[in-house]
């Protein structure tokens, strides 16, 4: 398990970078519709990926990542 880093500040460093490039993308774009995109991703990931990553993490490095999880932030 990775734990420097990103990984160090964030469990999900991947998902928090996607989460503020979108918000830049929709002020390019100029459009207030714009910003329901990352709203959207933020509450796909938080509710659908983010509990199914967190359980097969647990699931496969047990005690060793519950540990880290106490460490690193979910998002920052």
């Amino acid at each position: 398990m990775i734990i420097y880093g990103p990984f160090k500040l964030s469990r999900h460093p991947m998902y928090l970078g996607m989460t503020a490039i979108l918000p830049g993308e929709a002020i390019l774009l100029g459009s207030l519709t714009a910003f329901i995109a990352p709203l959207g991703f933020f509450l796909v990931m938080q509710a659908v990926f983010i509990p199914l990553e967190e359980r097969s993490m647990s699931q496969t490095f047990g005690e060793e990542y519950t540990l880290y999880r106490k460490k690193a932030r979910m998002w920052f």
